[in-house]
């Protein structure tokens, strides 16, 4: 049985190509040669608040003051303070205290004393802030 070059070649060259995939390899984005990824913006906390919707122990909100690394608000001596909910805003990819998570709104602390808040962005750069009240 003699097969026609016109029908062996094509198929030759279709399995040649399905075999080794037809590609470029990696399915990963790359960066053009001679550009970098720009870094991430600097951490930074941006407003702290604790609002009397999330707190019931308040009669009104609390605006917190940030000055550098120091976050700042005063309660009559009296109130409680074991497990107040913070609103706050930041630029990063995380905030934490004691290494974990918090969520805006929703993760409650105790204040008795001085807590560390540390905003950490996406290149693993992070800013820590002395919370007081």
């Amino acid at each position: 049985m003699h097969i026609s070059l016109k029908i062996a070649f094509p198929v030759v060259i279709s399995a040649l190509l399905a075999a080794c995939g037809g590609g470029g390899g990696s399915s990963a984005p790359t960066t053009p040669v001679g550009e970098t990824t720009p870094p991430a913006a600097a951490p930074e906390m941006e407003s702290f608040t604790l609002l009397a919707a999330n707190n019931p122990s308040l009669d009104n909100d609390l605006e917190f003051t940030i000055e550098g690394s120091a976050i700042n608000a005063r309660l009559p001596s009296d109130a409680e303070v074991t497990s107040l909910v913070p609103t706050f805003t930041f630029a990063g990819a995380t905030t934490s205290v004691n290494e974990i998570q918090q969520t805006s709104g929703s993760s409650a602390q105790d204040f008795t004393d001085v807590l560390t808040y540390v905003v950490t962005n996406a290149d693993g750069d992070s800013v820590s802030y002395a919370v007081d009240l």
